[in-house]
């Protein structure tokens, strides 16, 4: 039997290392909640991996994630009920979107130098949130972007009306709208939001829930 749930066990072990190993903070328990948190042999079996961590195996742990969804779902609609709140909570992996960035010869490839409209660039990844970073509840992380867009392409014809958009030129000898925007990244314990924010004004958004 213990050979049949090793790779379960490895598999957890190897989660429970992750989160210790990524936490800021020297970790001095770690609580096993869920149905399969209450398991015995789990719980020896963790004792003896991080021996040097106190492992806890919580009273009624199988509900304890259903008790604190129900608790923080009443406090957030009912007034009379005690208010519930995470202070924080810790990314457990990279959010980003594909961006291009000044070419620096000192720290990028030559080779993934791209060069089209405007001056030498690199393709990389712009993270919203870095898995390790401590997230704030309800609090935006905020991050900076400028697009260009051909001032005569069709696309942008209802532009073309806008003095409060700069133009530059390319390297092509066309003009380009250049915006300036912010996407706010906000999340929550069920969910999170990306808003488009621009000249200090929400353009509205996404909700994605987690599944």
């Amino acid at each position: 039997m213990h050979d049949l749930f090793l790779p379960v066990l490895q598999e957890i072990r190897d989660l429970v290392d992750l989160q210790i190993m990524i936490s800021k903070n020297r970790v001095k328990s770690v609580f096993l909640i869920g149905g399969f948190g209450q398991n015995p042999f789990l719980c020896r079996y963790l004792r003896k991996i991080v021996s040097v961590i106190t492992v806890i195996a919580l009273v009624d742990g199988w509900t304890a994630v259903a008790r604190d969804a129900l608790a923080k779902t009443l406090a957030e609609t009912c007034s009379i009920v005690p208010q519930v709140s995470v202070d924080s909570g810790v990314a457990r992996k990279n959010y980003g979107i594909i961006a291009s960035s000044p070419f620096d010869l000192s720290i990028h490839d030559q080779a993934k130098k791209v060069t089209i409209i405007f001056p030498g660039v690199i393709p990389r990844l712009k993270h919203l949130d870095t898995g390790g970073d401590d997230i704030k509840e309800a609090q935006p992380i905020i991050t900076f972007w400028l697009q260009q867009q051909l001032k005569w392409d069709h696309g942008a014809a209802v532009l073309q009306s806008s003095s409060r958009i700069p133009v530059v030129r390319g390297q092509d000898r066309e003009d380009y709208y250049e915006v300036s925007f912010q996407i706010h990244a906000t999340y929550y314990s069920a969910h999170c939001e990306y808003s488009l924010w621009f000249e200090g004004k929400n353009h509205g958004g996404v909700k994605v829930e987690y599944v």
